[in-house]
């Protein structure tokens, strides 16, 4: 071969071989980088989440809450790390964490975090917290634009949660002053606590172990010590250095004195100090916990400020107080039984008098994966009512440690005879022996106390619920069921299955008493007026109200409201001449739950009776001619003697007119039919069922429904009280239209049909409001027939052809309205209304209209005046004068299904 062909050869090979190593670089390159979000990656994609935090930045709002040092007497730091090393660094630095059983939050960048993303799953698998570090880690944020701030929050999270599969919502920044506007823009990007180290160490902070226990020993209790992993303190971050102490003679032989410190590496220097660091604060007997948790452990009575933070569920005080009494970690704690002192020695071998810890290792994993299996995937129930027809309801409390909030609740519990449901946390067992014997001896519940960062999964969560079950058990004798945390949270399908597999339920509440609206120091005035207002004067059957004892700072004033409600808000629900037989009791939750009278809600449809299930649809008159329909109409519709010519019943020819029902009468036999329309709270409702059972008389009902979803007790009251239920519409739209604005009961305007939209609107309307009621009576009979009739009262009474043929389409078998409407809602005296009713009343005509044979009433079960007072209904109070008059005139009573069958 020719030296010239050797060349080109030679030359041909070099340029081949650089190729492959530029396509080979770059595939490596790509395939390296495949976790780095880019703008253009979906799975990170936040724009939607972004506008919208953006535009609700343009609204007043809620700010983050700023985490600090507190103070507190428990031998407590919270541990953070910042940044991120290498791979193999932070992964040693986990290894160290893990090693000495510490607590920490691992504060990460989300570019960085998305680079080594198996570390952080590792940290996550660990059990350990994972924060914001920003996108980038940058410093001085302080001088972003509100829009720039949110996106690099949001991204950040939406990395680590996409890795974590859990929203992170602290945030700790680098070097930046903690203004309103960077506040207020991590809260809507949800990073609802950022962090504000107390000390901020790093690679370069000691050359020594002397040095750091040293340092360790001058930290206050409660601070916050944060690692920097990666690069060199800044002036924001530094503080002076500490000077090295004598060392010490007994010193620990395998803690190193590197005394060629300066020849190591940033790494190696990094994990002398996180190792000297976790060492130095077992040997001084501290522990680490989660800076999330931190203000758990402030001391009772403390004053502490704390920026302002308002969240739909808890507010800025009130998320101060949920955090100050909250339970440690579950293996911090003694056992129940044997003495709480127990002599030990340290690593020097000086006694110490410390607690002795709770044992969380009695449960093995194989006995929790039994009972998981046994427990077969089933989630616990979550529940605020209590759906029981049971004339009780319930008072739950929290925060036993405040003993004399405590004490003065048990005593106004003693003297209302109720009885109360009192949630512990795992620190209330340890601390509060006494309080829970006294609790426990008085006759009320226990129930527990969950912590978030003690819950995070289905083996930690059971685990803390088992041992705290034991204890209880152990301490009082009760078995421990109901489960709820200090305030109100989103609970993981697996920490659901932990709790049901422990035999319990979660039940939260329909009223708390704590609010963000008012200060720690409100009045009992303040309080009530927050809490009730004119759509919810009263309280209700399963009611279940929530006491926070830790919350307001007057001792007394929890008691005083426990017994405010009691008298004023419960006390006169019951019918004033006989309260026996109407009055409402305060019974533990779980008493209310064991109760007969309980049900559930909403029914399963296969509870539902057949023929009531989904009776109510559009076409049921679709096959039948204009004749049939007005024939179908004439025979079921009971009109009312005012509504009977064209100007109010529009549709209907002259002849239709004649054959039309306008007397509004059931039957010629001497009965009369009590109806009762729309909605109301359980004063009105409750007192109406008693004084009907007292006369022992049936009556119907029919509901306005879109309130009635709100306490469905009360609708299953009256039917298993053997009373009908009918539907009284869930809007109350009227089924022909008037130009005018008519009250209740007005059929002296004209009147005109509705457009096929009214028609369409009206017939879901229907819908609803049936499928609501079937919901809640569909399974209840009295005496062989269902108490959910077909029977349809219209509301104001208004009608036409259209709206008659569009309810009887929808499957309802009758309408009716009825000749006597007795304006109750418009009577201030009991004794005016009852007369009326035995004589007659006075109509705008001057004739005076009398009850006769088959007269249908018209009442309602309204509140009548919205403000409290110890008089009865007035509507009820008429009946229990009326009725026995009438009874001696020789009338009956009876429901109007058994005059009107389908």
């Amino acid at each position: 071969m020719s030296n010239k062909k050797i060349g080109k050869t030679f030359i041909f090979t070099i340029v081949f071989i650089i190729a492959l190593s530029i396509i080979g670089f770059l595939i490596y390159s790509l395939s390296d980088k495949k976790n780095i979000p880019t703008s253009k990656d979906t799975k990170y994609d936040d724009s939607k989440t972004i506008n919208l935090a953006i535009n609700n930045l343009k609204k007043d709002g809620s700010k983050a809450e700023i985490i600090t040092k507190v103070k507190t007497s428990d031998k407590v730091f919270a541990l953070t790390f910042k940044g991120l090393s290498d791979t193999n660094t932070n992964t040693k630095i986990l290894d160290l964490v893990s090693k000495h059983n510490a607590k920490a939050t691992f504060f990460v960048p989300g570019i960085r975090a998305a680079e080594d993303s198996a570390f952080i799953k590792k940290v996550n698998s660990k059990g350990l917290n994972i924060g914001s570090n920003t996108l980038n880690g940058s410093k001085h944020m302080e001088k972003y634009s509100s829009e720039e701030l949110v996106k690099d929050f949001i991204k950040t999270n939406s990395i680590i949660k996409n890795l974590t599969k859990k929203e992170p919502t602290s945030l700790l920044c680098n070097s930046t002053k903690y203004t309103d506007k960077l506040l207020r823009a991590a809260y809507e990007a949800g990073n609802k606590k950022i962090v504000d180290s107390t000390h901020v160490l790093n690679y370069q902070s000691f050359k020594s172990y002397d040095q750091v226990l040293n340092y360790v020993k001058k930290i206050k209790k409660g601070s916050i010590i944060t690692i920097k992993v990666d690069g060199v303190l800044d002036e924001m971050e530094y503080e002076t250095p500490t000077k090295e102490e004598k060392p010490a003679i007994d010193k620990k032989p395998d803690i190193e004195v590197d005394k060629e410190i300066e020849t190591l590496t940033e790494s190696e220097r990094l994990l002398n100090t996180v190792k000297w660091l976790l060492q130095a604060i077992e040997e001084v007997n501290y522990k680490t916990v989660f800076v999330e948790d931190l203000k758990s452990y402030i001391d009772k009575g403390s004053d502490f400020k704390l920026t302002k933070l308002e969240v739909k569920t808890m507010d800025y005080y009130l998320d101060y107080i949920l955090k100050q009494r909250l339970s440690l970690e579950k293996n911090y704690f003694e056992k129940s039984k044997g003495n709480t002192n127990t002599n030990t020695n340290n690593s020097k071998g000086i006694s110490t008098n410390t607690k002795k810890e709770t044992d969380n290792n009695t449960y093995t994993k194989e006995e929790l994966d039994a009972l998981r299996q046994k427990n077969n995937n089933k989630k616990a129930k979550e529940s605020h009512t209590i759906h029981t027809t049971e004339r009780a309801l319930g008072f739950s409390f929290y925060g036993i440690s405040y003993k004399e909030v405590l004490d003065h609740v048990i005593s106004t519990l003693d003297n209302l005879n109720a009885k109360g449901t009192f949630f512990v946390t795992e620190r209330d067992i340890l601390n509060n022996k006494d309080e829970l014997i006294k609790i426990s001896e008085k006759g009320h519940e226990i129930g527990i106390s969950l912590m978030e960062s003690s819950s995070k999964d289905y083996y930690s969560t059971l685990k803390t619920i088992l041992t705290m079950q034991r204890d209880i058990k152990d301490i009082t004798g009760q078995n421990a069921v109901l489960v709820r945390y200090p305030y109100e949270v989103k609970i993981s399908d697996d920490v659901l299955e932990a709790i049901s597999s422990a035999g319990c339920t979660v039940i939260w509440s329909d009223l708390a008493v704590a609010s963000s609206k008012l200060s720690k120091d409100a009045s009992i005035d303040e309080v009530i007026n927050n809490i009730f207002h004119a759509g919810n004067l009263f309280t209700h059957r399963g009611y279940v109200i929530y006491y926070r004892m830790d919350y307001y700072s007057n001792p007394k004033l929890i008691g005083d409201i426990v017994k405010n409600i009691t008298e004023n808000r419960i006390n006169n629900v019951a019918y004033p001449n006989d309260p026996k037989g109407s009055a409402y009791s305060v019974k533990t939750l779980t008493d209310l739950m064991k109760s007969d009278k309980v049900y559930n809600y909403p029914l399963e449809p296969n509870d539902i009776i057949p023929s009531v299930r989904n009776a109510i649809y559009p076409g049921h008159l679709e096959n039948l001619s204009d004749k049939d329909k007005f024939n179908f109409i004439k025979d079921r519709y009971i009109g009312n003697p005012d509504i009977s010519n064209h100007r109010t019943l529009p549709g209907f020819t002259d002849d239709e007119l004649a054959l039309i029902d306008t007397t509004g009468v059931a039957t010629d036999d001497k009965v009369l039919f009590l109806t009762f329309d729309d909605w109301s709270s359980d004063k009105p409702i409750n007192q109406l069922l008693y004084v009907l059972d007292k006369h022992n008389v049936d009556a119907t009902f029919f509901i306005r429904t879109n309130y009635m979803q709100n306490n469905p007790n009360i609708l299953r009251a009256i039917a298993e009280s053997g009373h009908d239920v009918g539907s009284h519409t869930d809007n109350h739209l009227p089924f022909a239209l008037s130009r005018e604005q008519r009250d209740e009961n007005d059929t002296s305007g004209l009147y005109f049909s509705l457009t096929d939209d009214d028609v369409q609107k009206r017939k879901e309307d229907l819908l609803i409001s049936y499928n609501k009621l079937q919901a809640v009576v569909g399974d209840v009979t009295i005496n062989g027939k269902p108490a959910l009739t077909k029977i349809l009262r219209p509301p104001t009474l208004a009608m036409s052809r259209i709206g008659m043929e569009s309810i009887f389409d929808m499957g309802f078998s009758h309408i009716v309205s009825g000749d006597f409407s007795t304006h109750d809602y418009e009577d201030s005296d009991p004794n005016v209304l009852a007369d009326k009713i035995i004589n007659g009343m006075l109509k705008s005509s001057g004739d005076v209209q009398k009850i006769q044979n088959g007269s249908i009433l018209v009442m309602h079960m309204s509140d009548g005046n919205k403000y409290i007072s110890n008089e009865p209904n007035i509507t009820a109070k008429a009946l229990d004068i009326a009725i026995p008059i009438l009874k001696a005139q020789g009338y009956r009573f009876s429901k109007l299904s058994d005059y009107v069958s389908e």
